[in-house]
């Protein structure tokens, strides 16, 4: 004991003994789910109610994100402004429109185009920061991913019924929920190897340049992914033999044997996306 204590006794004690304060360390997170707390825009539209909660969802799990010109998400805008137009449902959640003031049925509002930057994981509720003293809903803690490998339901330009122009198409891709690839036109049919990039409402499209040989570094910033799958064989495993019964959520007699995720947008293909943010 005497030994240890005289020994001791002879090393000096250092002022700063621990890890510097003023050179922190340089590694937050991986990429794959980066770390950050990214906050939704208020005056986003809603997209639906989650009837468990009673709470409205303005970004559905698998829409390309991107942020505004104050750092709140909003669903990437591709490489043009988008108009969105509130409805009655905006008006029963209560949604305020960009001044603050509630939304009115019919009132529109520019979404302008900004590059992606990750994928919803999970769906976004509307942001209600504020509003109630004793609740709020994952208005302050929206993650996403940037990497990774995932699935979406597919529409071909024909699945789509032959739209008379892209604009066309992304309306009728807009009213689906969730996030979903589409060919907005015959020439711009998925297949594997292909670049993906969002549309106008953060939906999966093939990546669009005026110079294929040789895209500008500005462009290849909307690049999200690449197509690894497109598949077309479904059902599988025999599910469409499985006996289950309506409303029951479970693959089966009742989807047809499709999966729930194609079952419930219609889509019979699912294309699978190696996110490359």
């Amino acid at each position: 004991m005497a030994e240890t204590v005289g020994t001791s006794q002879q090393i000096p004690v250092r002022t700063y003994p621990h890890v510097s304060r003023t050179r922190p360390n340089l590694e937050v997170s991986t990429s794959v789910r980066p770390a950050g707390a990214w906050q939704v825009a208020s005056y986003l539209p809603v997209s639906f109610m989650d009837q468990g909660t009673d709470d409205f969802i303005v970004i559905p799990k698998g829409t390309i994100l991107a942020c505004d010109s104050n750092g709140y998400l909003i669903p990437a805008t591709g490489t043009s402004n988008v108009t969105d137009t509130y409805t009655t449902m905006d008006v029963n959640a209560g949604v305020k429109n960009s001044a603050g003031t509630l939304a009115t049925a019919g009132e529109t509002y520019t979404r302008t185009a900004r590059k992606p930057i990750g994928v919803a994981m999970y769906d976004i509720y509307q942001n209600i920061a504020g509003k109630y003293l004793n609740y709020r809903q994952q208005t302050e803690i929206s993650g996403m991913l940037c990497e990774g490998v995932i699935d979406v339901p597919y529409f071909t330009f024909e699945d789509l019924g032959e739209p008379t122009s892209e604009d066309a198409a992304a309306a009728l891709v807009k009213a689906k929920v969730g996030g979903l690839a589409y060919g907005p036109t015959n020439a711009k049919n998925l297949t594997v190897g292909d670049l993906v990039m969002p549309d106008g409402n953060g939906k999966f499209v093939q990546f669009d340049t005026a110079n294929a040989s040789y895209p500008s570094p500005d462009e290849l910033a909307y690049v999200v992914g690449k197509v690894i799958l497109v598949d077309t064989d479904f059902p599988k495993g025999y599910l469409q033999y499985v006996q289950t019964y309506p409303m029951s959520a479970v693959a089966g007699t009742e989807t047809g044997g499709m999966p729930n995720a194609l079952a419930n947008v219609g889509a019979t293909r699912m294309v699978r996306i190696r996110l490359t943010f």
